[in-house]
């Protein structure tokens, strides 16, 4: 597997995998493709896209935004998807341990991110060795 930063040749597939993923179980979006390739660009003008090439294929990918909180010190994990058929096989943990030591030796101390509660990732979140945050926490409010 290689492991290498997105060029915009990649974002039609990029998001083809991002419409799957998040069209399925538990996040159910709804998102087209015109959706989706417009949310790559727009995180491509302040994200690092990453992704997982195995065979000339891109199997998944990581966006990591360095400029969400304190710059230089937490990179914010923005999204993540696995191709249905490539789960299960490490890709995503590669993706995650890479991109780790990437931020690190750039001087990052921290990492942050946001899970669904209903996806199946505590068991890829106890293999990263991520703790919940306790004094954080996600809130929402509708608008009408």
């Amino acid at each position: 597997m290689k492991i290498r930063k997105a060029t915009k040749k990649d974002f039609r597939e990029i998001a083809r995998i991002y419409q799957s993923g998040f069209n399925e179980k538990p996040f159910n979006e709804n998102w087209n493709f015109d959706e989706s390739i417009k949310k790559i660009k727009i995180f491509s003008r302040y994200c690092d896209i990453w992704v997982a090439i195995i065979h000339k294929e891109i199997t998944g990918f990581l966006i990591i935004n360095p400029y969400q909180w304190k710059i230089g010190e937490i990179i914010f994990g923005e999204e993540m998807v696995v191709k249905k058929e490539f789960r299960r096989k490490n890709i995503g943990t590669n993706l995650f341990n890479f991109v780790f030591n990437y931020y690190q030796k750039k001087g990052y101390k921290k990492f942050m991110g946001i899970i669904n509660k209903d996806a199946n990732s505590f068991g890829f979140i106890n293999k990263l060795k991520l703790k919940i945050n306790k004094d954080d926490l996600l809130v929402e409010k509708k608008l009408k």
